[in-house]
């Protein structure tokens, strides 16, 4: 069994391994002049993370377009704030978040997500 100090020691550790800057986005509900709901991104922070490849063997059909949908794991510090429904930017890229991955004894933060 992991005591406090060694599993905080260990959270420094995975923290050192997360080379690309990533924004954080959540919508945010707001009503437009039409009385309707438009859901805008609002920007809640910016944190440390790292970007695995999973696979980009999903598709998606746009505008009679197919294309690509790369599945990647995003790992973020211990105690980052996301949602299932936020969005990751990093780089150029934007990501959806599918799913929020738990573990015992966590070190990170761990999610599935689709680049889009």
């Amino acid at each position: 069994m992991l005591n406090s100090a060694t599993l905080a020691l260990l959270r420094e550790i995975q923290e050192l391994t997360m080379p690309e800057s990533a924004t954080i986005k959540r919508p945010s509900l707001s009503q437009d002049s039409t009385g309707g709901l438009t859901g805008t991104p609002s920007t809640i922070g910016t944190v440390s993370c790292r970007v695995t490849p999973v696979s980009s063997s999903r598709e998606e059909v746009k505008s009679g377009e197919v294309s690509a949908l790369g599945e990647v794991e995003l790992t973020f510090p211990y105690g980052t704030n996301l949602l299932q429904t936020d969005q990751v930017e990093i780089g150029s890229y934007l990501y959806e978040v599918v799913a929020i991955l738990n573990h015992s004894y966590s070190t990170a933060l761990r999610v599935r997500a689709i680049r889009r």
